[in-house]
């Protein structure tokens, strides 16, 4: 591995609300890539992974920061729902250009569920 390339965990969220989470291992990141080229790789990473059927099919649009090393953790077991404006990865961003380190954590996940559980926080067991 080079200082161009990182090691990243994506947390691939299917269900918040069920707590559904799977994490998945990237190696050899560049960091000098688009966001948007990023999730393109973690979705045929997904297609090609044993995750469940349920994650492969499920549509992801959001990339999220949820822990740089060496930093506090959230106390939510699910994902940070704090400081979206700054942890919530652009399109349109180079990722040398965030936060996003090597061993950085990222959430992937549907938006519109994250608003949703945002709103309501309750955990579904069963």
């Amino acid at each position: 591995m080079t200082d161009e390339n990182l090691i990243i965990t994506i947390r691939v969220i299917r269900s918040f609300h069920h707590r559904n989470l799977k994490n998945l291992v990237i190696k050899n990141v560049n960091k000098n890539i688009y966001i948007k080229d990023l999730k393109q790789i973690i979705n045929q990473e997904i297609k090609k992974s044993s995750l469940p059927p349920p994650f492969k099919t499920f549509t992801y649009d959001t990339l999220k920061i949820e822990h740089v090393p060496f930093k506090a953790k959230s106390n939510d077991p699910v994902i940070n729902c704090e400081d979206d404006e700054t942890l919530i990865l652009q399109d349109d961003q180079i990722l040398a250009n965030t936060i996003v380190v090597n061993e950085t954590e990222i959430s992937y996940f549907s938006m519109s569920d994250y608003l949703e559980y945002k709103s309501n926080r309750n955990v579904e067991i069963g």
